[in-house]
This record gives C-alpha cells, structure tokens and sequence, in this order.
C-alpha cells in the first residue's frame, strides 16, 4: 500500500536532482536562414546544449555559462534597435577589415568569420551590416555583390579588391592589403588633423579671450576713464579703440550678425560645394593654404601612391586601379588630375610621362615610375614613393608644429599685452595726475 507512495517519492527526488544538475548557458548562433539569434537557454552541459544547438540547424558563433540577469545585454540590443547618429564609424571599418583578415588568415569559412565579427562588433550599425552581408551571401551572392550593395561604407575601391581576390582564390591576403590600405590612410589623416588641431585650438582660445576681455573686463573701467579727466582720445589711442570695441562686441545684435553670418558662410558653401565646379574650386582653395600646401601635397601624393600600388600588387589592371583610386581621392582636383592620366595612358601615352605633365606630382613620382615601367616593377615603385613621402610628411608635421606653438604664443602674449596696456597706461595716468594735484 505504502510502495507506490515510496515510487513516485523516489521520482520526485530524482526529477529535483536533475532539475538542480541543469544549467542557463547565453548563445549566439547563426540560423540556416543566416539570421543572427541570440538567448538564453537550459541544458544539463555545455556540450550538450552545442550539440542541442547543431541539430537545429545553427552555426554557433559563441556559447557561455549565463550571466546575472543584470550583467545581459539589454533588450534593446535584442529586438534590433540599431541606430547609429553618424552612421559606421571609420575606424569600425577598419577594424573589420583587419580582424576579416585575421579570421580568413585562421582558416575560417567565410560566413563562419562574418558571423564571429558580427558577434565581436562594438558598433550597432556593423552588427547590422555585417547581418546584412551574411544574408546576401547566403542566398548565392559572392562577397564584393553584397559589399557593392552599401556604397556608403565600401567604395568603389574596397569593392574592386575584394572581387579581384575572390576571383584569384587568395581573399585573406587581398583583404590583407585593402587592411594595411586603411590602417594607413587613417594613420594618414591623423597625422594631418594633428597638424591643425592645435593652431585651430589657440586661434580659437585667442578669439574667446579677446571677446571676454572686451566685453566683460573692460567696461568695469570705462566709468574710471571717462570721469578722470584725462584725454582718452587724444593721449590713450590704445584704449579708445578697446573702448570702442567694447562698445560694438556689448550690443545685443552684434552675435545675432555673427552667428547669422557664420550660419550663412556654411549653407552657402554647402550648396556650392554640391556642384562641380563649386566643389572643384573649394578643394582647389585647399591647396593654397599658407604653411599647408606642401603638408597637403605631401599627404595626397602618398594616399595616391600607397593606394595605387597595392591595387597593383593585388593584380588589379593599370586603368582599372587608377579610375577606383581617383574616385576615392577625396579631392576633385586629384581626381580630375587622376582621370586625365587615365584618358592620355588609354590613348596609348606612359604613365610616368603623364604624370609629368601635372603639377600635383612630384619630380621624384615621375622618376620612380620611369624606373618601375622599365623594370616592371611599377607596384614596388609606388610603394616605395608611398614610403619616402610618409616619413617626409612626418618630418614636416614635426616641423610645422615646431613653428607654430612660438608663433601662437607669441600672438596669444601680444594679444594680452594690448589689453594690458590699454587699460594700464590710463590707471598710470590716472595715479600721475593724483599726485601732482597732492
């Protein structure tokens, strides 16, 4: 009578311990659809719950022991809100193209290393593309087709490199390449930013500075100057100009006309730089730049340069590497100068002697690539270019700053010292005047 209460005690326990055995383990997979799902689930081991996960079908990107539930990604992230301000960053794609590489390098099959970037991927808006790519490769597609399909991020380059290594077997190294392409232009642009970072930085300190100092600092001493009784006009010129200058910064309307005018500056040049000719003659403007048109120059012969080369090396033709390299120039004065070189090389003309022509490239460009044609070695040439104009760049970029931290702090101290004496010399005078009158 009591035996078949004592069974179901028995299984009852056995149910308990079994229950107490399993594990929550978080996953994230890939579906046979290619869409990337993640959870969390129950399982009485991890191996278990991966071969769970297999028989399903999913392709596992990683599988861990279960967090607290307020150490999880939030839900957010989950249901796919992936909004990004300013789009991708570069630097993010830069640093998938360098671990696609790393991954492709390992051994991985390709929707096997998309799949553990998209997992790795620091910003919502890869996450998002890279689920993307995976879905346009599932359904057949090679990867330069799903790349062409996001022009913004991947250009014409980009898209050019990854299809002449999909074609010629050898991906992970082109995609090698196309990386170092990027981690040096990127490293490129840094090292220019940085030359104008810090004049932009002082110009603006000194503008501020001005403006406080004229409109807050100055008026507590005009009341002094103008019952003194000295002859501000006549013997203080100095201090006359501050004052009026105070006068003129203090009105309500004078940072209405300066913001308004500002505002202006840039929608004009805006809608004029959406035009061809407006854009060609504001990059021409950048050019011409004082203490900045050989840091330009430099910087843009060896964009040109290092690109151009490694399209080469990774056996994209002459005339192909040459049109995807003047569309990613930047520049529309490059890129026309780039797209004249491409017409006269089609009608049957050197590039070295075309290059010559133009005076955005440099003597020694003209040389290297003489030398390269000659020898068949025009790739290495340009690489070598690329090189020699780097450590140039750098060199000057430590020279111009060089020069420019004593010149703005020169100006910075003049600046200051007009003030001071603007409003020091009237106080002597002031003081000179009490004394004779004791």
């Amino acid at each position: 009578m009591h035996e078949p209460e004592r069974h179901s005690d028995e299984e009852s326990t056995r149910s308990l311990q079994n229950h107490l055995a399993m594990a929550d383990f978080e996953y994230r997979a890939v579906t046979p659809q290619g869409r990337i799902i993640t959870g969390v689930e129950t399982a009485t081991n991890e191996d278990a719950f991966i071969v769970e996960l297999r028989s399903r079908g999913h392709q596992i990107v990683d599988v861990r022991p279960a967090r607290p539930a307020e150490l999880r990604p939030v839900m957010a992230r989950r249901i796919g809100l992936h909004l990004e301000l300013f789009g991708i960053p570069d630097q993010a794609i830069v640093f998938f193209t360098r671990q696609l590489h790393t991954t492709l390098k390992a051994g991985l099959p390709l929707l096997r290393a998309l799949a553990t970037l998209q997992a790795q991927a620091s910003s919502p808006g890869l996450r998002k593309l890279i689920g993307q790519l995976i879905n346009t490769i599932q359904q057949g597609n090679a990867l330069n087709v799903a790349m062409s399909q996001h022009p913004k991020v991947f250009n014409d380059l980009y898209v050019s490199m990854i299809r002449i290594g999909e074609a010629s077997g050898s991906l992970d190294v082109t995609v090698g390449r196309l990386a170092d392409i990027l981690e040096r232009d990127t490293a490129l642009r840094r090292k220019v930013r940085m030359a104008l970072a810090y004049p932009s930085f002082v110009l603006v300190f000194s503008v501020i500075l001005v403006y406080c100092l004229i409109a807050f600092l100055l008026p507590n001493f005009q009341p002094i100057f103008l019952n003194s009784g000295l002859n501000i006009r006549r013997d203080y010129p100095i201090t006359e100009f501050l004052m009026n200058a105070s006068v003129v910064v203090t009105n309500p309307y004078f940072l209405l006309t300066v913001c308004s005018g500002l505002l202006l500056a840039i929608i004009i040049a805006r809608v004029v730089g959406r035009t061809g000719s407006g854009r060609y003659m504001i990059d021409s403007v950048k050019f011409y730049f004082p203490f900045l048109h050989d840091l330009l120059a430099m910087a843009t012969v060896t964009r040109f340069c290092r690109t151009f080369g490694t399209m080469l090396r990774s056996g994209v033709p002459l005339l192909e590497s040459l049109t995807h390299v003047g569309n990613a120039a930047g520049n529309l004065v490059v890129t026309r100068s780039i797209q004249r070189v491409t017409r006269e090389i089609q009608e049957g003309e050197r590039i070295s002697v075309t290059l010559g022509r133009l005076p955005l490239f440099p003597p020694l460009l003209v040389q290297m690539a003489t030398v390269g044609e000659e020898t068949g070695t025009l790739d290495t040439m340009f690489e070598r270019v690329a090189d020699y104009y780097e450590q140039e760049l750098e060199a000057s970029i430590a020279t111009l700053l060089a020069l420019i931290e004593p010149l703005m702090m020169v100006a910075v101290g003049a600046v200051v010292c007009v003030f001071v004496m603007g409003v020091l010399l009237p106080i002597m005078g002031i003081s000179a005047a009490y004394q004779k009158q004791m």
